[in-house]
């Protein structure tokens, strides 16, 4: 609790810090340089407004890569104003560095 409002600190095994409430996107992809842009172009197309944004490291970053590319992930959580259209998901998890991709109501 931060403010008087619940925070989430950790989701699994990735650091994070959000307040669970509204429109979220959950997005597990590859950490690396170009992924926020990637993710907020396509929400910028789609005319969908970012209230926030955190990128959370898994809790281990062994430097050997794994073929399930946990060494090298991130959590990406972004809070928006309302849905994300489907297209808009669709093109986000059309790229091989998004592993994962869940939009939740709270």
């Amino acid at each position: 609790v931060m403010h008087d409002e619940p925070r989430v600190v950790r989701v699994g095994r990735y650091w994070t810090e959000f307040i669970p409430e509204g429109h979220i996107l959950f997005c597990r992809n590859l950490d690396q340089p170009g992924m926020i842009g990637r993710v907020g172009t396509v929400l910028g197309k789609a005319s969908v407004n970012i209230r926030h944004m955190d990128v959370g490291p898994i809790t281990r970053k062994p430097h050997v890569h794994g073929p399930d590319h946990t060494a090298d992930t991130a959590l990406m959580i972004v809070s928006v104003d309302e849905p994300i259209p489907d297209w808009a998901l669709q093109e986000i998890s059309a790229s091989g560095d998004i592993f994962g991709l869940t939009m939740v109501k709270l």
